[in-house]
């Protein structure tokens, strides 16, 4: 009989053990699940209020910019972690701008870094603020003859409210086409041409592609045919720039340093009158000296004298004597 009762113990050991082990493993388990999954569910939690994707082919480089206007929904909780996809061909973005809003976003300060990810190139930002601005160039523009073709590419990693799309025609271009078709064509006084298209929400996962196609009779960029326009009205105030007001007093202060120095000169040469040349005189006549006698006439001779000016003879004189 206590054979059977040790069995019986010994079953419902194992049997408890055996259970602890399996709640452990699948504690274990468990807690790996929600670790793999927190990346993935912290980036779902972002929501973009809005996107605005302006596309710019062949605008200072002969590639295609292309730039990001982002603003983040307000219930995001900020500092967020952003992980933007942009195509392996760009290799790194050329503006990286966060701000609290569209007007105040700046590069200065703003850390990022790069995640390689097959054909696309995952640009890992820090945003302190809800506004933010990516640029990239993308070399994927084809060329055969006069026509050009471009294909843009929105991952969908996150969901968006309200997204647009904003194509800048090369200033030389004809014959655009896009698909999906971009209605609305803006012309504004620098020549450039826009054609704009608004697509609403987009859901996270929800990709979404354009292709772009034109015609364009030279390889010249559309910066070199755009006048350079101030980006703010000319005053007085403006930095950089001096008024007509400034220019005059400082012409009018040179003009009298000018004056005073002329004065100056004049008046230390007024000053210095020059030596006139000084006349030659005759050596005095010694009111000592014996007088002279002309030997022929008789008559008196200066001192000085070397003939007689009554008769012309030549005067004894000295040692002539």
């Amino acid at each position: 009989m206590l054979r059977p009762y040790f069995m019986v113990r010994f079953a419902q050991k194992f049997y408890v053990r055996r259970t602890a082990v399996r709640r452990t493993i699948s504690m274990i388990l468990l807690i790996a699940t929600l670790f793999a999954f927190q990346p993935a569910h912290a980036q779902s939690l972002i929501r973009m209020s809005s996107v605005e994707v302006q596309i710019w082919p062949e605008y200072d480089k002969p590639s295609v910019l292309v730039i990001y206007y982002i603003n983040l929904s307000p219930d995001t909780r900020l500092p967020a972690t952003l992980r933007l996809r942009i195509p392996a061909a760009a290799q790194s973005p050329h503006v990286v701008a966060v701000g609290a809003t569209p007007e105040t976003v700046t590069d200065a300060g703003v850390q990022y870094s790069l995640e390689p990810q097959g054909e696309w190139v995952a640009v890992v930002i820090e945003a302190s603020g809800a506004a933010i601005q990516l640029e990239y160039y993308d070399p994927a523009l084809t060329r055969t003859g006069k026509a050009r073709e471009f294909q843009y590419h929105w991952p969908g990693d996150y969901a968006v409210n309200d997204f647009q799309i904003k194509l800048q025609q090369p200033f030389d271009a004809s014959k655009v086409i896009t698909n999906p078709v971009l209605g609305n064509v803006t012309s504004l006084t620098n020549g450039m041409t826009y054609h704009e298209g608004a697509f609403g929400a987009l859901s996270t996962g929800k990709a979404f592609s354009l292709n772009v196609q034109y015609q364009k009779d030279s390889d010249a960029l559309s910066i070199s045919f755009v006048p350079v326009e101030a980006s703010a009205p000319l005053n007085d105030n403006t930095t950089g720039r001096t008024s007509f007001k400034t220019y005059l007093w400082v012409l009018v202060a040179a003009t009298a340093l000018l004056l005073l120095a002329g004065g100056y000169y004049i008046y230390m040469r007024g000053g210095s009158k020059p030596q006139r040349a000084r006349k030659q005189h005759a050596p005095a006549e010694n009111s000592n000296a014996e007088p002279v006698y002309c030997h022929q006439c008789g008559a008196r001779a200066h001192a000085a004298d070397r003939f007689c000016r009554t008769c012309g003879t030549r005067l004894r004189v000295g040692a002539e004597k």
